[in-house]
């Protein structure tokens, strides 16, 4: 059996309150923002489309929402570090 390395997802100040705003404001946000959670933790490498920074460090994602199920667009900045991805902003936008 070959054992996989996830990553801990970890939240920054500012998309912490972010986040928490949104799960309060916004139906169905709690559940695009888990899904969004379980892709970072299993393959943040390969969720890379825009990196910022001249060393490559910090990296853009936007996952989009679906009107049918009701979930809005989330955007966000964030590292990879070895053992987690640190998230450090959000945008949510509705579609």
């Amino acid at each position: 059996m070959i054992w996989r390395k996830y990553r801990t997802v970890v939240l920054g100040d500012l998309a912490r309150r972010i986040i928490d705003e949104k799960t309060r404001n916004i139906p169905r946000f709690d559940k695009a923002w888990r899904a969004l959670e379980w892709k970072l933790a299993r393959q943040a490498h390969k969720m890379i489309k825009h990196s910022i920074a001249d060393v490559d460090i910090y990296h853009v994602y936007r996952q989009p929402g679906d009107q049918i199920a009701g979930t809005p667009n989330i955007t966000i900045l964030f590292t990879i570090a070895e053992d987690e991805v640190v998230v450090h902003a959000a945008r949510v936008t509705s579609l």
